[in-house]
């Protein structure tokens, strides 16, 4: 991994700002809905897995990890394929 030194990490923040901006408008509507999904379904698999538990504390630890892992493993494969397409 790369340390940046505080002016490069600025102009890598620049770079990729102009980038995000010339992006066209679908991509960026596209990941748009593609984060509220996945936001939505990190809270459905969530109160999934912790629906059947009684323990407070088990119930927060449950929830935490299923979301983290949910969103972790789904957000990867889908800028995989965002990449490829653009």
């Amino acid at each position: 991994m790369a340390l940046f030194t505080p002016t490069e990490i600025t102009d890598n923040y620049a770079k990729a700002s102009i980038a995000k901006a010339e992006s066209p408008a679908w991509r960026l509507f596209l990941l748009a809905v593609a984060a509220g999904v996945f936001i939505g379904l990190g809270a459905v698999t969530s109160s999934t897995a912790a629906h059947a538990l009684e323990n407070a504390g088990m119930v927060r630890l449950v929830s935490g990890l299923r979301k983290r892992d949910f969103i972790l493993k789904n957000f990867k494969s889908f800028l995989k394929e965002i990449k490829k397409s653009c």
